[in-house]
Formats: structure tokens, sequence, C-alpha cells
């Protein structure tokens, strides 16, 4: 794979997995904040719901990384 096709391939494994992350993490992040005085969970099934996804979108967002020929030093500075 010549050098400018391994950026591009992983320029394009950046944005899925960005793709596959963000909102999932998101998602998560915000059912983590406690919305009561008690300073639990105000839905904890919300925050299951809201793991599993984060978990799943992470097996995949993993899958992409690992089948990633990712660029070394040598080729940015070939390019």
């Amino acid at each position: 794979m010549s050098t400018s096709d391994k950026i591009l391939t992983a320029q394009a494994a950046t944005n899925q997995i960005d793709h596959l992350l963000v909102s999932p993490l998101n998602q998560l992040l915000r059912s983590l904040a406690p919305g009561n005085g008690a300073g639990v969970f105000a839905d904890p099934r919300g925050v299951r719901h809201a793991m599993r996804a984060a978990e799943v979108a992470l097996r995949k967002a993993q899958e992409v990384y690992e089948s990633t020929a990712w660029p070394t030093f040598e080729d940015y500075d070939a390019s």
C-alpha cells in the first residue's frame, strides 16, 4: 500500500471511529450525571442502556482500529 493510500485509509478509519463513538459516549456521559438531590443516578436503566450502547460502539471502533494499517512517522515524513 502506498503512503498516500495508507494515510487516506487511516483518515477514513479515524472518521469512522469518531462516528461510531461520539454519540454513544456523549449519551453515556450525560446519563452518568446525578439528576436528583440524593447524588445517585436519576435513571439507572438509562445508565445501563447507555453503558451497553457504549460497549457495543467501543467494540466496533476497536475492530476498525485493529483492521487499519496506521501510518508510521516515516510515512508522514515521506508524504
